[in-house]
């Protein structure tokens, strides 16, 4: 037998919620579950996929868990921890390296969190991905300390380490499941897309565009630039602008006839990252059977310069649903409102203050939701603003008020 991908040793499980583990096996078996020797479940499992679920367990720090047939184990993982754990959702902005974090030399220099965890999910969205170098680095649970550091995203760090102050007897783990520039569509089901009345037609407009490419032409493309993807390189210039170190004279002048044309769903291949369903079904869908306590998410720049303003706060109620559907779990959803933007009301619609305002109505269409509001953590010019520790402590305080009933 062999457990899914998320299951490593060093991981950190949910507590006081029944946990489940799946994966593939290869015959009918009997297998016993042992947390530090102690028997917690036993079930037959079959051939193909399998999934055998334990009662709630409490905090726990160093626990050993095997799976045993007959006094052989089959898998064992080590050093697992039992707390609290959230999913980090959204795009480009929950998505940064800490690395380009204004504060990650001072990081790297002080006492960092040892109650922290970091999964990031790998970013495979069609088939071939999994040869890719850095993608084979992700699918990994990350401690905190100042060699794994360069590993996490910021605004996770940043809301697992202030969680991790007020609750200091408890391990935190975040497990990252984003995608620079996805939209709310990427992260839906395609029958959902296909048959709502009010996203239908960017499906269809979606599938007249694959119908009119050459497959052979686009798969050679694709593959090539996965081979690019490989070198990890976002180059100098694309560094000084994620690390807001270019001037405003500069900035200003890129800015002056900026002609951006909005997006829709129709310029999407089938292997397109930001097709839609692709991540849902690639990234997402692993994930199902994993307990969390709530998600984290911090997108809507990709839907504020789309022809898909007017039904933001509908998809954003189509995916909370699903999404709480698929984990079996009416968990929070805490979203951030977009920050400030100097250039986010263009000429051709792209329209930030709109999104936003639909953002802070979203606790009135959707049952236990909240946001967060951080606007001058925003930057004038880099959309991926470095100050990020103001966006994940909200995040944060907010989770302790309104879940754990902690004063923020």
């Amino acid at each position: 037998m062999k457990l899914a991908e998320i299951f490593k040793s060093g991981m950190v499980l949910q507590r006081d919620q029944q946990i489940t583990f799946w994966g593939e096996n290869d015959s009918l078996r009997e297998v016993v579950v042992r947390i530090s020797g102690v028997e917690v479940a036993k079930e037959k499992i079959a051939g193909g996929r399998f999934a055998i679920s334990i009662p709630p367990q409490r905090t726990a720090w160093n626990e050993t868990i095997e799976f045993v047939e007959d006094d052989i184990v089959l898998e064992r993982l080590d050093n697992v921890k039992i707390g609290e754990v959230w999913l980090c959702g959204g795009q480009s902005n929950m998505e940064l390296n800490i690395t380009y974090d204004e504060l990650y030399k001072k990081l790297k220099k002080s006492d960092l969190s040892k109650n922290i965890f970091f999964y990031e999910t790998p970013k495979r969205y069609a088939p071939g991905m999994e040869s890719i170098q850095k993608i084979r680095a992700q699918g990994q649970w990350y401690p905190c300390n100042k060699d794994t550091l360069e590993q996490w995203a910021s605004v996770p760090y940043h809301f697992a380490n202030k969680l991790a102050l007020e609750m200091p007897d408890c391990p935190i783990g975040v497990v990252s499941c984003n995608m620079g520039g996805s939209n709310l569509l990427c992260w839906l089901p395609r029958e959902i897309i296909e048959e709502e009345q009010q996203l239908s037609k960017f499906y269809e407009a979606y599938v007249e565009h694959c119908k009119s490419l050459n497959m052979e032409s686009y798969q050679n493309k694709f593959y090539d630039s996965l081979l690019k993807q490989d070198t990890g390189l976002i180059g100098l210039f694309g560094k000084m602008y994620m690390k807001g170190k270019f001037p405003k004279w500069f900035l200003d002048m890129q800015w002056k006839n900026n002609t951006e044309a909005l997006v829709s769903q129709q310029a999407y291949g089938p292997w397109d990252s930001m097709r839609p369903g692709g991540l849902y079904e690639y990234m997402l869908q692993p994930l199902f059977g994993f307990c969390f306590r709530g998600t984290i998410w911090y997108q809507g720049e990709s839907e504020a310069k789309s022809d898909r303003v007017d039904i933001y706060t509908h998809t954003m109620k189509l995916l909370v649903e699903r999404w709480r559907k698929d984990f079996d779990s009416n968990f929070p959803f805490v979203v951030v409102v977009l920050p400030r933007f100097e250039k986010d009301i263009l000429d051709n619609g792209v329209l930030f203050p709109e999104i936003r305002r639909q953002q802070r109505e979203l606790p009135n269409h959707i049952s236990n939701l909240y946001v967060i509001e951080e606007y001058e953590s925003g930057m004038p010019y880099n959309i991926h603003s470095t100050k990020k520790r103001p966006i994940g402590e909200a995040l944060a305080r907010e989770c302790l008020h309104q879940i754990y009933k902690i004063s923020k």
